[in-house]
């Protein structure tokens, strides 16, 4: 039977109420202009790499990074988009803008700065190999970013010029620490394996550790003020302090898919994204957490974006796009990506195959490329009847990655070609 396309969304941003970003693997991007009702395919195709990461510093401008050094931005409000050479060939997992001009972006072994609002961009790294994968700036000039290795944690003090790689905790762990919080310029936390949380006071020089009264591994943080902190667990368990970390009281654990990401609109509304089929919810300031159990199983999510404590947004596999109403109870539509309605039969083939797609009668752009991004095919084929055919004598075996473009959409899917 033909084999749908499903791809995984993995960034959701809304730069106001009205106005949606989303974006995933193989270059899928969509847009919003009715609060998330309904979805439009973005046609720019300005690349197949996976994205990872939206975010506005406006209204009207802002920025998805992704895989390989990918950076588009847009200044239309997502309206339209262009590439933006970064400068690297990492992957770009986080992006963080400390004025209209000044941001950063980092992943891999590269942190990457621009200073004219993202037209350009360049390294501010070049120290001992690390992976990084997320960063904060709680002052201009102040930043830090954290790696997945271990302790891997780095220092700016002069707005990227000069990066200090700051000492390891007393007695570290002998696993990772997987996120981090600055309150303040100084004051950050940092949680990780086995139930280890500590504590700087002065900007990583030195580390307290503080007693979490867990040993599940932790890999999310937030703080709502100085004192009030979160930190969650792959088993799901929320703990919470109220005296800047001294102590940490379990709020929530159960059956809840991991503890991956918090999200406080103010100190008394919260959400915690699990992994699969349901999130958190509170509405006293972290006391009590309430599931919120979706009616459909297995789909891993991949983000969240609330414009108000009454609406938000999930995203994640299978092109999924969930509306939160009603307090953040979901009650809203569950959106079928329209990049999901790709169908190739047979696949794998020999090069000879045909496509189906929800376009009747029309001239489709159809590319085709390699998985390092290299386009080894494109032309324009008639579709009838929702039908395209395909053979592709002079194509190697291997895994390929299908691009098709017509007036209204933008649908890609995964091949294989065997010879």
């Amino acid at each position: 039977m033909p084999l749908a396309i499903t791809d995984l969304i993995s960034s959701i941003c809304f730069p106001d109420p009205s106005t949606g970003i989303i974006a995933g693997q193989y270059g899928m991007m969509m847009r919003s202009a009715d609060s998330g009702m309904t979805w439009n395919a973005l046609s720019s195709h300005l690349t197949i790499k996976d994205l990872y990461s939206a975010h506005f510093i406006n209204s009207n401008t802002g920025f998805v990074t992704g895989d390989a050094g990918v950076i588009l931005k847009t200044a239309d409000a997502g309206n339209t988009w262009s590439t933006v050479p970064s400068g690297t060939s990492d992957p770009l997992l986080a992006i963080c803008f400390t004025d209209l001009n000044t941001g950063y972006s980092c992943g891999g072994n590269s942190i990457m700065k621009t200073t004219n609002a993202g037209n350009s961009w360049n390294s501010t790294y070049s120290g001992a190999p690390h992976t990084f994968n997320s960063m904060c700036f709680p002052t201009q000039n102040t930043g830090y970013v954290l790696g997945d290795q271990g302790f891997t944690f780095i220092k700016t003090t002069d707005g990227g010029l000069t990066w200090i790689d700051m000492p390891s905790p007393t007695g570290a762990i002998n696993g990772s620490y997987h996120a981090f919080y600055f309150t303040s310029e100084d004051t950050g936390y940092f949680c990780g394996d086995f139930g280890y949380i500590i504590k700087t006071m002065d900007g990583g020089n030195t580390y307290s550790p503080l007693n979490s009264s867990t040993t599940q591994d932790l890999y999310s943080m937030a703080f709502i003020n100085k004192n009030t902190g979160f930190a969650g667990s792959s088993s799901g368990t929320i703990l919470k302090t109220i005296d800047g970390g001294n102590t940490w009281i379990e709020k929530h654990s159960g059956a809840f898919y991991g503890a991956s990401r918090f999200l406080f609109l103010d100190s008394l509304h919260g959400y915690c994204l699990g992994s699969r089929i349901e999130y958190l919810k509170t509405d006293d300031g972290g006391e009590t957490w309430t599931p919120v159990l979706f009616t459909l199983s297995n789909y891993n999510f991949g983000g969240m974006f609330f414009t108000d404590p009454d609406t938000g947004y999930l995203v994640g596999e299978n092109g999924m796009i969930f509306k939160i109403t009603n307090g953040g109870i979901y009650t809203g539509t569950q959106y079928q990506n329209p990049e999901t309605e790709l169908k190739i039969f047979p696949n794998p083939n020999d090069g000879n195959f045909v496509v189906g797609i929800p376009i009747q009668s029309e001239n489709i752009h159809v590319q085709l490329f390699d998985l390092s991004g290299i386009r080894v095919m494109n032309t324009i084929l008639p579709c009838q009847s929702g039908r395209i055919e395909l053979k592709l004598p002079d194509v190697n075996s291997g895994l390929y990655i299908l691009k098709i473009i017509s007036k209204s959409k933008v649908l890609t899917g995964k091949i294989i070609i065997r010879r």
